[in-house]
């Protein structure tokens, strides 16, 4: 018989940096790999475990986000638009092809053989990347108050979209049931007294959203059409963005750190770890027992979690 001691719980660790030299803007794990826009510096591929460099690939214009899928990292690459990369070989990863976007890629999310592309001006761009060497934008959505798509999360028949500028903030809630024929915003769910949506994640009937300086908020969106705030959390410093698994909120808080919320009662938020940093996090993954931030000083931080 073994006996194994749990009365002291197992630490979460800081597993350290890999530094490239240059900053970390938006990170995906998916399998054995962690995947970072890195800006000017394109994509890069980690591997998890050991934090070395496996492979890279410069992408034309400035690597804000990554989004896996398959075989494929999604990239939105700034004034560049959509850069689709082959990861079926991780150390060699492959130009698979790309969609220029009217505006500012700053986040993807793909579902089925679309991709949306959050174009800050340009609204939300639906590309069909069914032939990835073709790719084509098959409809967009935008806007006429002139304010910015700036990320995106696709959840049913709908794509959730945070939307900011000029002091405003919503969370747009469009139906996509026939992507090549989107409704207008089912609902533009206004944010009180912000223009600091940066991310959006949705789990379960919620929303998460990050908020910069103002936190995070979650929103009910049981029905669509008539969401409702439920709680809020205070950020440290600044909210840049969201991940949720179970019952856990991964927030990258820029020089204030790495927060880990308990949200199994998502109207009741509470802090289940802090990690206080010397970088600036602004992305941020979590799979398994691996939690990796985007550091915009020091690139990728990976960390094991002990639940």
């Amino acid at each position: 018989m073994n006996v194994v001691d749990i009365t002291t719980p197992r630490p979460f660790v800081d597993a350290g940096t890999t530094s490239p030299g240059y900053p970390s803007y938006h990170i995906a794990l998916s399998g054995d790999y962690t995947f970072a826009a890195h800006g000017t510096y394109g994509l890069n591929i980690y591997n998890t475990h050991t934090k070395n460099l496996v492979g890279s690939k410069d992408t034309p214009g400035y690597a804000k986000h990554v989004h896996i899928a398959g075989n494929m990292a999604y990239v939105a690459d700034g004034t560049s638009g959509l850069q689709i990369f082959d990861i079926s070989s991780p150390a060699s990863p492959s130009i698979a092809g790309s969609c220029d976007t009217p505006n500012d890629a700053t986040a993807v999310y793909v579902s089925g053989i679309y991709a949306y592309v959050a174009d800050t001006d340009g609204g939300l761009q639906i590309i069909d990347i069914s032939t990835p060497g073709s790719a084509s934008i098959e409809n967009a959505v935008t806007r006429t108050d002139n304010l910015e798509s700036r990320g995106v999360h696709i959840a049913g028949d709908y794509a959730y979209v945070a939307v900011g500028a000029y002091g405003t903030g919503y969370l747009s809630i469009i139906a996509i049931s026939n992507p090549l024929d989107p409704s207008p915003p089912k609902t533009d769910f206004p944010i009180p007294g912000t223009s600091s949506l940066k991310d959006v994640y949705v789990h379960g009937n919620h929303a998460y959203m990050t908020n910069g300086a103002n936190g995070l908020v979650i929103i009910d969106i049981t029905d669509p059409g008539a969401p409702s705030i439920v709680s809020t959390y205070p950020s440290t410093m600044y909210l840049w963005s969201v991940f949720v698994s179970g019952d856990l909120a991964y927030l990258a808080d820029d020089s204030g750190g790495l927060l880990i919320l308990n949200v199994s009662d998502p109207c009741n938020p509470t802090l289940r770890y802090h990690f206080e940093s010397e970088g600036r996090y602004r992305g941020v993954c979590a799979s398994g027992i691996h939690v990796v931030t985007a550091d915009e000083n020091e690139g990728p931080h990976f960390f094991l979690q002990p639940w």
